[in-house]
C-alpha cells in the first residue's frame, strides 16, 4: 500500500514538472547537504559557437532540498541584441563591429554583453547572479517550488566579473574605458594602463584584508595586421606582456605593478587564484595589517588562444608567486609540477580537475608539495568541489548528465542524480 501511494505521488508530481521525469536519484543525499544547491553554467549546445565561450547561458540548478526532494531546474536565455562574443572577432564584419558594438561600448557600455552570463553563478550579498565577463548581471532567485527563476538584469550593478574577490566584494574591467577600467564595488580604482588586458577575469582581498591582488596576463590586444590581413582569428596577442601582478592598497589608495620574474622567453595566463597566504608579519605578528609578504597559489595557463579557438586544449601547471610588496618585487616563482585547475581550497589542501580529459582528481598538499591524482566515477568532469569529506561534481556522459556526490577518501558513489542533459559547464558552484 506505502509503496502504490509513494508510485501516485510520483506520478503527480511528473505531471506537475517538465524534468521530473528526468530526475533520477541513486543513493541518499547526506544529511549535511541539506537545503543546498549546486549551480552548473555554460553556454547552451543548440548553438554551434565559434570560441569556447560564446552562446548564451544554459544554467543548471540541483536543489537538494532534503533526502525525499530534489528539484531539478534550468534556464536557457535567449540571445540578447547588444551582446558582442569573442567568435565576431573571427572573419569579422567590420561595419557591425564599428557601428553597432565599438561605438555602443564606448557611449553605453552598461547595455554590453559578452556571453549573456553563460560563465558563473555566483552569490553575493545573498543574491545569485548569473555572470559572465564583466557586463551587468543578471538576477536570479527561486520560486516557492524550488526551481530558478529569473527576476531581472540589475539595476543597481552595471558590470560585474565572473569572479568576487571575497563574498563581500565585487570587482569589473572594463578594456573599452579610455580613462580608468578597473573598479571594485563602484569605487574607481586609479590605474590607467598603457596596454590593456584582454581580460581581468579574478582577484582576491589578501588575508590582512589590506590588498586588492589582481593577475594581469600576458594576452592583451594586438597582433592587429595580422588579424585583418586574416592571418590571426583574433586581434590578440599572447606575447603582449610579461607577466604582472597589479596591488591595490586600501589604506594608501594607491596602486602598485610588480613584474614577474619568469623566464625571458615564458608568457603566461593566470585566471584563478585559488588560495593567497600572508607569510610575514611586522612588529612581530603584533599587528598583522603590516604584513607585506604573501604566496599566491596559481595555474599557469600557455596557450588560452589556442584552447579559445578549439584549436587545442589547455596546458596547465600549478605554481606559487612570492611577492613582497614593500620591496616592489618578487621573491620567488615555483613550478609545484601539478596540472590542475578550478582549484578549491580546503585546510591545507588544493583540490581540482587534472586537465587530462579523464575524469580524476587532483589533490595537492600544500605543506609537503605532495600531490596525487585518483580516478572518480563519470566520464567528462570540469570541476570538483569539495564539502567536509565528500566531492561533488556534475559528470557528462555521452547524451546523460549527473551530478555524482562521492566519497573523498574510496570514490565510493554516495550519491547519482541523473539531470536533463546539458554540455559542460564553465564553472560549478555550491550555496546555501
Amino acid at each position: 500500500m506505502i509503496s502504490f501511494i509513494k508510485t501516485l505521488v510520483f506520478l503527480y508530481f511528473s505531471i506537475l514538472s517538465p524534468f521530473a521525469e528526468s530526475v533520477i536519484i541513486t543513493g541518499k543525499i547526506p544529511k549535511s547537504l541539506w537545503g543546498k544547491k549546486m549551480f552548473l553554467n555554460g553556454p547552451q549546445k543548440v548553438y554551434r559557437e565559434k570560441t569556447t565561450l560564446d552562446g548564451p547561458a544554459h544554467i543548471t540548478c540541483v536543489n537538494l532540498i532534503n533526502n525525499n526532494t530534489t528539484v531539478v531546474s534550468e534556464l536557457l536565455l535567449e540571445k540578447t541584441e547588444n551582446s558582442f562574443t569573442l567568435g565576431k572577432l573571427i572573419n569579422p564584419d567590420f561595419i557591425e563591429i564599428i557601428n553597432k558594438y565599438s561605438l555602443a561600448s564606448i557611449f553605453k557600455p552598461e547595455l554590453m554583453s559578452s556571453n549573456y552570463c553563460n560563465i558563473a553563478v555566483r552569490k553575493y550579498l545573498s543574491k545569485y547572479y548569473a555572470l559572465e565577463e564583466t557586463s551587468c548581471p543578471l538576477e536570479i532567485d527561486f520560486n516557492e517550488d524550488g526551481r530558478l527563476k529569473i527576476i531581472k538584469r540589475s539595476d543597481t550593478i552595471t558590470r560585474m566579473a565572473a569572479h568576487l574577490l571575497d563574498e563581500y566584494t565585487r570587482f569589473s574591467y572594463t578594456p573599452s574605458n579610455l580613462l580608468k577600467p578597473l573598479k571594485y564595488n563602484d569605487t574607481v580604482i586609479p590605474w590607467i594602463p598603457d596596454k590593456r588586458p584582454l581580460f581581468i577575469h579574478t582577484g582576491k582581498i589578501t588575508p590582512c584584508k589590506r590588498y586588492l591582488i589582481f593577475p594581469l596576463s600576458s594576452t592583451w590586444f594586438g597582433n592587429f595586421d595580422k588579424w585583418l590581413l586574416n592571418k590571426s582569428k583574433f586581434p590578440l596577442d599572447y606575447k603582449s606582456n610579461k607577466f604582472k601582478w597589479l596591488i591595490y592598497d586600501l589604506y594608501n589608495k594607491n596602486v602598485i605593478e610588480i613584474e614577474s620574474k619568469i623566464k625571458e622567453n615564458e608568457y603566461i595566463d593566470i585566471f584563478h587564484i585559488p588560495k593567497i597566504e600572508q607569510i610575514n608579519f611586522e612588529n612581530n605578528d603584533k599587528d598583522k595589517d603590516k604584513g607585506t609578504k604573501y604566496k599566491i597559489y596559481v595555474p599557469h595557463i600557455y596557450n588560452f588562444l589556442d584552447w579559445l579557438a578549439k584549436d587545442g586544449e589547455l596546458d596547465v601547471k600549478l605554481h606559487y608567486h612570492i611577492i613582497d610588496i614593500k620591496s616592489k618585487k618578487i621573491d620567488e616563482i615555483k613550478n609545484l609540477g601539478v596540472k590542475i585547475d578550478f582549484i578549491h581550497s580546503i585546510a591545507h589542501e588544493l583540490i581540482g580537475y587534472g586537465c587530462e580529459n579523464k575524469p580524476e582528481v587532483t589533490i595537492f598538499n600544500r605543506i609537503t608539495e605532495y600531490a596525487y591524482t585518483k580516478e572518480i566515477p563519470g566520464n567528462i568532469v570540469n570541476e570538483i568541489i569539495p564539502y567536509k569529506n565528500m566531492l561533488l561534481y556534475f559528470s557528462h556522459e555521452n547524451t546523460q548528465t549527473f551530478l555524482y556526490i562521492i566519497n573523498k577518501d574510496t570514490c565510493d558513489i554516495i550519491t547519482k542524480i541523473k539531470i536533463p542533459y546539458r554540455l559542460p559547464g564553465i564553472h560549478t558552484t555550491l550555496y546555501d
